[in-house]
């Protein structure tokens, strides 16, 4: 993201740091733009009494999420929506392992699968990383013929083809025309741009007759 762009800038604005200072009012007030749901009115005035509101100097918390869940709620409830979600945003290494997992996960093969099947194939992954364990360390059985299976894993297994297959039903299929309706539709565009075309060039050939005449004349 380029260095003039507002956004950082407006972002930055939300370290208590540069509370005060007129360039960080200015920005704060950039968020209205970003946020078309606020109440602009409402929340200019909030931000015009953060800005000098003595009482939050007593704020000790050096984290900038912790200094902000001090901020009273009811005195700045706009700001702190805010501020809530602008510190939500993550970046980082996290963010590039997550488009490499994305690679891994969807490729030509599996290029059907929905957000909410991608999004749980995430969740597991991400757990077991936390835990620094694989699958089968979760799940194995150091003896498989007689060691006891997973009884809340088979609980979640027994429903989740059903409901699978229920997901299937409800997702609406992609529409689908056949070759003649098709070729009809190329058609009228055709006919359409041709037309389009004729009307265009209409006042270039009169003006070009024109100036023949002109010339001859």
């Amino acid at each position: 993201m380029p260095i003039s762009n507002p956004t950082p800038k407006s972002f930055a604005s939300l370290d208590p740091e540069v509370r005060g200072i007129t360039a960080s009012l200015n920005y704060l007030m950039k968020f209205s733009l970003l946020f078309p749901t606020l109440d602009k009115y409402r929340f200019s005035s909030e931000v015009r009494n953060f800005q000098y509101d003595s009482n939050l100097s007593i704020i000790t918390e050096t984290r900038i999420d912790k200094w902000w869940s001090r901020v009273p709620a009811d005195k700045y409830p706009q700001l702190i929506n805010v501020a809530k979600t602008a510190l939500s945003c993550f970046y980082g290494a996290i963010v590039e392992s997550t488009f490499s997992e994305m690679g891994n996960i969807v490729t030509k093969a599996k290029t059907n699968l929905n957000v909410p099947t991608y999004s749980a194939y995430q969740t597991i992954r991400y757990h077991l990383k936390s835990q620094n364990m694989t699958a089968v360390e979760k799940f194995g059985r150091s003896k498989p013929l007689i060691s006891p299976v997973d009884s809340e894993l088979t609980r979640n297994m027994r429903p989740a083809s059903s409901r699978y297959r229920e997901d299937l039903k409800s997702t609406p299929k992609p529409t689908t025309i056949t070759k003649k309706e098709a070729n009809s539709q190329v058609g009228l565009l055709y006919s359409h741009t041709s037309s389009n075309a004729e009307i265009n060039s209409a006042p270039t050939q009169k003006a070009s007759a024109l100036k023949e005449t002109k010339l001859l004349g």
